[in-house]
């Protein structure tokens, strides 16, 4: 029996799953709890709680971190390199272990549960004479009359002002024809033109035919007026208003 081992016993009850003893200290932990113990000192931390495992490279101490900060620091060089290797792996399979049990709270050692604090005396008080009971009427509500309509729940509560005189509506006037544009100077000087040209057109037939009466070939004459009459009436009707 090593000399750690009633201070273990006193700081755990449950069963130690491992432990690690090395020339100046202890490591061990159940299945809640990590302790290390050397001659001065004893720390302990709850497994849930452990986030990180490392070694400090300035110190060579290897420093359990938690949520809120440090939880436990001891030295490294206390046991040996391979058997600290293996105990830490083991320590890491138990901490997530933990982690994923729901959490129990942790047994007092046991001094405390031995010696429970005394229970504070409380005085004891005599209770309040009994005080006469007020009696309270309700008033009923004024009943209605089944013939009496009552105001709708829509119906607003406050009056309306006296109406205020609307100016009269001015009646729609009425709209004016539109008035008749004026033909355009280009526009009036087509017509003339269109004119002039279909009495040109005729003139100049004329004047063919005039010219070539005598010949002994009658159908080019007669093809010439032909043309130069309809060219004419064409010119002379598109020269009309429509």
């Amino acid at each position: 029996m090593g000399k750690y081992d009633d201070r273990l016993a006193r700081l755990d009850q449950a069963e130690i799953v491992a432990r690690l003893e090395g020339a100046g200290g202890l490591l061990a932990f159940s299945s809640r709890e990590l302790h290390y113990l050397d001659d001065t000192s004893t720390q302990s931390a709850r497994l849930s709680e452990i986030k990180r495992i490392s070694t400090n490279k300035q110190t060579g101490n290897i420093e359990v971190m938690g949520s809120e900060g440090l939880l436990m620091s001891f030295p490294s060089f206390l046991f040996q390199k391979e058997e600290l290797r293996i105990f830490l792996e083991s320590l890491r399979n138990q901490v997530l272990k933990a982690k994923s049990e729901p959490a129990q709270p942790l047994e007092p050692p046991p001094s405390a549960r031995e010696a429970p604090p005394p229970a504070p005396s409380i005085p004891v008080q005599a209770p309040p004479p009994p005080q006469p009971q007020e009696q309270i009427h309700l008033a009923e509500p004024p009943k209605t009359l089944p013939d009496e309509p009552g105001d709708p729940p829509w119906a607003p509560t406050a009056r309306p002002g006296p109406a205020t005189a609307l100016s009269p509506t001015p009646p729609p006037q009425s709209e004016s024809p539109p008035m008749p544009t004026k033909p355009s100077t280009t526009g009036r000087a087509i017509p003339i033109l269109l004119k002039l040209s279909a009495l040109l057109t005729a003139a100049v037939t004329a004047g063919y035919l005039v010219v070539h009466m005598g010949t002994t070939d009658i159908w080019i004459p007669l093809g010439v007026t032909a043309i130069g009459l309809a060219l004419s009436l064409i010119q002379w009707r598109l020269s009309e208003p429509l």
